[in-house]
């Protein structure tokens, strides 16, 4: 009896160290997890032109908070990708709760996955990480698509607008 509960309280352990090592190794390749306010996302999404049935993706979900925005206030299909187990159970737990029908999440590397039907992309990362998805982007995505930066801009891409005065510039860029 002894032995399996220091058995569970090890597995525990291990799960946890697992979960926040996941983490801030998402952090490190994307970006550290910071809300991006919602008045802004809606401003932002409204600007884009953002209608019912686009297809949004967020790289870097996080808590999906702004897939459920772009879900029940507009109507899109959301799709996030995230690689902290913790962020994205949030993100399940959010959309449950909420009852974000067209929102779904990905436990998965954003850097990997295919972006050339999205008609909308939303992004809160690092200025490193905005510039490893500059060739992706350009390799990927249709005329048409638009990026949502919040943050950093796209060295060398004109925005074709930019949302200030919320801490940091929101930037759309259409490609």
């Amino acid at each position: 009896m002894q032995l399996a509960v220091i058995l569970l309280e090890a597995l525990g352990i291990v799960i946890f160290i697992a979960a926040m090592s996941l983490t801030i190794y998402s952090g490190v390749i994307g970006a550290p997890y910071v809300w991006t306010p919602g008045r802004a996302v809606r401003e932002i999404f409204k600007i884009a032109g953002l209608k019912k049935g686009d297809k949004v993706y967020d790289l870097g979900a996080g808590n999906g908070r702004n897939l459920i925005i772009a879900d029940k206030e507009f109507g899109a299909q959301a799709l996030g990708f995230e690689l902290s187990p913790i962020l994205y159970l949030a993100a399940k737990i959010n959309f449950f709760i909420r009852g974000a029908k067209r929102s779904q999440i990905s436990w998965r590397n954003f850097y990997k996955q295919n972006l050339a039907d999205a008609d909308l992309i939303f992004c809160f990362l690092s200025a490193h990480a905005m510039a490893k998805l500059k060739p992706k982007f350009e390799a990927e995505l249709r005329p048409g698509t638009k990026v949502i930066s919040y943050a950093f801009s796209i060295h060398g891409w004109t925005p074709k607008h930019v949302l200030s005065g919320y801490p940091g510039n929101v930037y759309l860029y259409e490609k």
